[in-house]
């Protein structure tokens, strides 16, 4: 690895932004976006159409407007991501004869509708085949070639191809996939299944969806007949292209999380990873838990990644990728995104793709897939703190070969044995196949405990092994990577060629544990023969201790840590060989616990930390036992290390970095006083409503006038909403911030105000009009009216993502200025839940001074940077460091600065920053910058969660609960009903800090820093 290069590495490791390209495309508005976007640390953009387009998708302008956004990022040295033309399970309208075609069941005796095809009946149903228009047949290779002509070549290619290659670096695929519960069908599929199989699989169709005859094995045939041809068909011709044409094939997988989501969306992932060029996976909301299917059945979300990062690696793809943060919540953290990142790290995913940032947030904008990773975050001219992080990690974690030497075979081909399509529904774990779950728990259960006796591992294809495995010395070898250990977990079938292989394996001196019920069938058939290789196996339980003795005798690892204290199973590893040195990335994946631990690693040489969060290389402490280089290493709650021993040199001398020990904390007393960086905000999201010349309704939500007037009671015409609010003292400054203010009438207590020019809050769309001299202490209003038409429908869900769709968008409005808010807690949250407010907000005085508490003293809806400041006596450092701590932090950022001179940031644990150069003999005067982020203004402010880990458009509604799965039609009039799905309470997240800010003293003894600061005149209170 170059210290140059890992100091400040380029744009190819700085990862890619889907940037939701999501309204009207202005000329000068792009350029300023993406010059931000390069300023904020992203090395690449993904030109990614989205709702709310307002530019016509695929027109002359909308070409002038890519081509302008590619000549920028070259001036820019950055790189630009084209989508396909549109996605093949997504497309306009395709050839009738290259549609894709499905098989479903149907009660015995329905009728067949127009357009179905009866394929077979038996005494319980009739199967059907259709076609679904707006999907491509990505079996047939003749309907690719259609396609890669009209959303490839004649649309990119044709208009854009001197930047292929250089510029424009790839074509990007959101999730192609079949269209289930409905099983993909077809001529070439029933004729590859004749000619592979050798019988119809028409004549066992009912096997497909009924426990009826060996379903088991015409499941088998059927699942990898069609895994087959969607590779051939699809991904390997897309691939050939790709490369034809000078860029790379990249993008996601739908359903990649389970091995029954999978199944049903593409057959099986790994194969299909094989012909992407830049492999990559999506990972929605904020938990590593899959809201809706790991965390039914208390699994992590390891699977994922690690299937995509072992075929990556097996084909020696040096870029993996993962779209990452997704419908989490506005409120996300940079401690929340480097925690993720982490973790994705740790699992082979090397290139974030940040979802996403988005070019508007008006109207519905704002909430559909939150959050924003963009300019308009009160946070985003601080992005780089993790973006020079990341982009650091990734290059390291783009050198070498990783290290694993152990492979798991992946279930997935035993699980089509048992895949049932009627049971699919991806977010009802009552609709759970027992077998499927069996298998997929054990693979899960095994991947953990892997991970958490931090033994390096890969899986293993069967497809992939039959055509790429091979035994040689003592190794199995797949691709570009070898294995000692093959490991079994839960498994009904083998392949006939993983058979042999596993058998020449264990014959040339390899080990294959079994850690799971062992396979009774052979390429989906029941063979009793198998038992001859079972009894070639080492038997061993799915636990950890089981696993550790059973890998530690077949082959000692060459990275091993030892917890000191704290939960040493939450450190997981990945071990990379770069030149002959070893690389460990570690990560702490707990958020709440300190972890101090012994790393040992195989071999002597000089062990190097090297900082990404600094980009600083330093030698660190250690010691040899002989084979092993050790260190003990502190990993503070989500905290992470990149280590490198350096055999090509000494030993670094025993004076080398270690942690410095604590000498003295010193507490900052309160209260501190506030300066605010933004103007204070309360929204305003609660409305009347009139129509026409009509009265005003009840108060209900300003986000339920949309479905009232579109759905429950259509309406066109002139409509007025009137916000109420009530102030207790008059602030000296004081507008109301309406979306599209110039394009509707204002009345402040019946007087007429208008927008007169002011800038823009926090997105373009949202202009303030000053309404100070109309307000008054007491009750006012606010009365907005503008003409109301709807917003049209699309043909089907997904042109939502490029659809003109037009039409009246009815938002909130914000009070902005010089006031505090007051509200009424009714709940405490420690830590990241949530905090509980009842309504009704006042308008009051901006309090002088805070103990921490930003939410409770002013400023629940606020969004920006608000600078606490304390005065701290302090003696003079001698050879000591002093640092700030700020142990209980609720912000995104907190930038601190002593004296006047800026001492740095902070954004993740162990919240400290560096004040020994800015610290003076007696009073010193610190300051601390807090920075949040949208959250707090834009909600979602009615779930009535006491923790936020997604946030879908549907949670800023009360009609429909993610978490009871139920539907609330009339939620507005009924909102006096307890429901999951809406509270008139407020929810914020916190804001300032649960602890305060100490000065943290320590010795600079072997700390490589020392500092003798001259002693002043003047007393000095000892701390």
């Amino acid at each position: 690895m170059q210290t140059t290069v890992f100091a400040n590495p380029g744009a190819e490791y700085r990862g890619v932004t889907l940037w939701m390209l999501n309204d009207r495309l202005e000329p000068e508005e792009l350029r300023r976006q993406l010059r931000q976007i390069h300023e904020a640390g992203i090395g690449a953009v993904i030109t990614r159409t989205f709702n709310g387009l307002r530019t016509e998708y695929l027109s002359d302008e909308w070409m002038e407007r890519l081509r302008l956004i590619t000549d920028l990022a070259d001036e820019l040295e950055m790189r630009v991501f084209f989508q396909a033309g549109y996605m093949p399970s997504a497309m306009e309208r395709p050839k009738p004869e290259y549609a894709h075609t499905v098989l479903s069941a149907k009660a015995n005796g329905a009728a067949l509708a127009e357009g179905e095809t009866l394929i077979g009946a038996d005494d319980s149903c009739r199967y059907v085949a259709s076609r679904r228009e707006r999907v491509l047949d990505m079996f047939n290779p003749a309907a690719v070639r259609d396609y890669l002509k009209s959303a490839y070549e004649d649309t990119w290619f044709a208009r854009f191809g001197d930047q292929f290659g250089k510029t424009i670096r790839s074509i990007w695929v959101d999730e192609p996939h079949f269209n289930p519960p409905h099983l993909p069908w077809g001529p070439v599929l029933t004729e590859r299944f004749q000619t592979q199989w050798g019988y119809s699989v028409e004549a066992h169709v009912a096997g497909l969806f009924r426990r009826t005859g060996d379903y088991a094995q015409v499941r088998y045939h059927y699942w990898r007949t069609v895994t087959d041809l969607l590779r051939d068909g699809y991904f390997d011709q897309v691939s050939e292209w790709c490369d034809e044409h000078g860029v790379a094939f990249s993008g996601h997988l739908m359903g990649e999380d389970t091995l029954r989501a999978q199944i049903a969306y593409t057959g099986a992932c790994m194969p299909l990873y094989e012909k992407m060029h830049i492999p990559g996976i999506d990972h929605l909301t904020m938990s590593l838990n899959w809201s809706h299917w790991h965390r039914q059945q208390g699994r992590r979300f390891v699977l994922t990644p690690k299937q995509c990062s072992s075929a990556a690696n097996q084909f020696g793809r040096k870029e993996i990728l993962a779209e990452m943060y997704g419908v989490s919540t506005q409120g996300i953290t940079f401690e929340d995104r480097k925690w993720i990142a982490d973790w994705f790290y740790v699992l082979g995913i090397n290139t974030r793709c940040l979802h996403g940032t988005f070019y508007s947030m008006r109207g519905r904008r704002k909430r559909v897939y939150v959050p924003h990773l963009s300019y308009q975050q009160p946070w985003w001219p601080e992005n780089r703190l993790l973006a020079d992080y990341c982009a650091r990690v990734s290059y390291a974690l783009r050198q070498g070969q990783f290290k694993a030497d152990i492979l798991v075979l992946h279930p997935v081909e035993s699980a089509w044995c048992g895949y049932e399509t009627p049971a699919f529904d991806l977010y009802d774990s009552r609709a759970v196949v027992p077998e499927l779950k069996k298998l997929n728990d054990s693979v899960l259960g095994l991947s953990e405990q892997l991970m958490m006796i931090h033994r390096g591992f890969e899986y293993g294809d069967e497809s992939i092994m039959a055509r790429c495995g091979r035994v040689c010395d003592g190794r199995l070898h797949v691709g570009e990577m070898s294995y000692r250990v093959v490991i079994l977990p839960d498994l009904v079938t083998l392949r006939r060629t993983t058979l042999e292989l596993l058998t020449q394996f264990v014959e040339g001196g390899g080990t294959v544990l079994a850690a799971g019920e062992l396979p009774t069938r052979i390429d989906g058939v029941a063979d009793a023969g198998i038992s001859a290789f079972h009894a070639r196996l080492i038997k061993v339980q799915n636990t950890k201790d089981a696993l550790r003795a059973a890998l530690d005798t077949a082959c000692t690892p060459d990275v091993e840590l030892e917890s000191v204290s704290g939960n040493g199973e939450a450190v997981f590893l990945h071990e990379r060989e770069i030149d002959g040195d070893t690389v460990v990335f570690l990560a702490n994946t707990s958020r709440t616990e300190h972890v101090a631990a012994k790393v040992k690693i195989k071999g002597c040489g000089r062990l190097e930390q090297w900082d990404c969060a600094t980009g600083r290389v330093s030698p660190l402490a250690c010691e040899t036992d002989g084979e092993h280089t050790v260190a003990t290493l502190s990993f503070p709650p989500a905290a992470s290390r990149l280590i490198r021993l350096d055999r090509g040199q000494a030993a670094a001398p025993a004076d080398c970095a270690v942690a410095a020990p604590e000498t003295r904390t010193v507490p900052i007393q309160g209260p501190w006083r506030i300066t605010r960086r933004a103007p204070n905000a309360l929204t305003l999201d609660f409305c009347r409503l009139r129509t026409g010349g009509g009265e005003f309704g009840d108060r209900i939500p300003v986000v339920a006038v949309q479905q009232i007037l579109e759905e429950d009671e259509p309406y066109e015409g002139p409509i007025t909403l009137r916000f109420e609010f009530e102030v207790e003292s008059v602030p000296g400054a004081l507008s109301v911030v309406v979306e599209d203010a110039d394009q509707c009438t204002l009345a402040v207590n019946g007087m007429p105000v208008s927008y007169a020019g002011a800038p823009y809050f926090i997105d373009r769309a949202f202009l303030p009009v000053d309404i100070t001299e109309q307000v008054k202490a007491g009750r006012n209003t606010i009365d907005l009216t503008t003409e109301f038409k709807a917003v049209r429908i699309p043909e089907f869900i997904l042109a939502r993502l490029y659809a003109n769709v037009g039409g009246t968008e009815i938002e909130p409005v914000y009070l902005i200025g010089d006031f505090g808010v007051r509200g009424d807690a009714v709940g405490n949250g420690q830590g990241r839940q949530l905090l509980r407010y009842r309504p009704p907000f006042t308008l009051t005085d901006e309090p002088d001074g805070t103990e921490g508490d930003l939410v409770a003293d002013g400023y629940p809806f606020f969004a920006g940077s608000i600078e606490l400041s304390a005065a701290l006596d302090l003696a003079a450092p001698v050879d000591e460091t002093v640092r700030l701590r700020i142990p209980g932090l609720r912000a995104c950022v907190a930038r601190v600065s002593v004296n006047g001179h800026a001492c740095g940031a902070t954004a993740w644990p162990p919240y400290e920053v560096d004040i020994t150069d800015h610290v003076k003999q007696g009073a010193n005067a610190i300051a601390v910058t807090l920075t949040n982020t949208l959250r707090n203004l834009l909600g979602p402010h009615h779930r009535g969660l006491e923790q936020e880990d997604d946030t879908w458009s549907e949670a800023f509604s009360g009609r429909f609960s993610r978490e009871t799965r139920r539907t609330y039609p009339l939620w507005y009039a009924n909102r006096d009903r307890p429901s999951g799905a809406w509270t008139d309470d407020y929810t914020f997240a916190p804001f300032g800090w649960g602890v305060g800010p100490v000065v943290v003293r320590a010795s600079s003894a072997r700390s490589g820093k020392r500092r003798t600061l001259p002693r002043r005149p003047g007393p000095v209170v000892p701390p």
